[in-house]
């Protein structure tokens, strides 16, 4: 078909789609909440005020990776959304990010940002070997900026961009968002995580820093309590319901150090 034939030059839309074993963890119902709506409301929110790029910074183990494919996956079913997690073991396709996103959104469920994106594949059908700012130009400008404001959001989330084999590219994805972001239609938004202090984020406006706004406690008990249930009647015969004391659940809690990796590591061993 032809369709597969120009979303195939565009390589593999899976890479890159799922985070590491943690990363590909979302947020639990009931967790991080706040942050949450946070974000669903600016995806809503086609006001110039709010700007079309929201940063989500955070220290290692903070969650930046769960929060990010919880969002990805409200917005798959609601819009075009597509999302690229950085991982460092992942270098020899780091380059190929921007058409592992454009290939999400020409699968996705609006039918005019799919044809915009195919048409735009069509035109330039070696595309995959042009410099990463061709890339950008042809794939996020050429395509969607043909498209007028709509309802159906459009959002492209880029995880953990520090962690990009090439910084400089990093550096210049970011610049490219800056540069062209603001002619786009108002429905187009760019989610982007990194961590503090990173050079990709240097400057940037519109940052929600998780370190200052969350108070990850209440969030962490919710998950080993979570976790515990399921060990405890996982095993035969259950193990009961006091199973850890409120001690040992109180000590897990303030040894997390309010970082979600932790936890996750702990209940995995």
């Amino acid at each position: 078909m032809k369709r597969r034939r120009l979303l195939n030059c565009l390589g593999d839309g899976s890479y890159g789609a799922r985070g590491s074993s943690i990363g590909d963890n979302f947020c639990l119902p009931g967790t991080r909440t706040e942050i949450l709506a946070q974000i669903n409301d600016w995806v809503r929110d086609k006001s110039a005020a709010t700007g079309p790029v929201l940063w989500i910074s955070g220290k290692p183990g903070r969650g930046k990776s769960a929060i990010a494919s919880t969002v990805a996956h409200y917005w798959s079913s609601k819009g075009s959304c597509a999302i690229f997690h950085f991982r460092r073991d992942q270098h020899a396709l780091n380059g190929q990010f921007i058409c592992s996103l454009a290939r999400q959104l020409g699968q996705g469920l609006v039918p005019e940002v799919k044809k915009a994106i195919l048409d735009c594949v069509e035109e330039n059908e070696d595309i995959a070997k042009e410099r990463l700012e061709q890339q950008f130009k042809i794939l996020f400008v050429g395509s969607l900026g043909t498209l007028h404001d709509s309802a159906h959001p459009i959002l492209i989330i880029v995880d953990a961009l520090e962690e990009c084999n090439n910084i400089d590219d990093a550096v210049r994805f970011a610049r490219l968002i800056d540069q062209h972001s603001p002619f786009l239609p108002s429905n187009v938004k760019f989610l982007l995580t990194c961590r503090p202090g990173s050079k990709v984020s240097v400057g940037q406006r519109h940052v929600k820093d998780l370190d200052s706004i969350l108070h990850p406690s209440k969030d962490i008990a919710l998950f080993f309590q979570h976790s515990f249930a399921r060990i405890r009647n996982g095993v035969k015969p259950p193990l009961p319901k006091s199973w850890p004391s409120s001690a040992d659940l109180e000590a897990m809690i303030e040894r997390s150090q309010g970082l979600f990796h932790w936890a996750y590591i702990a209940i995995a061993y």
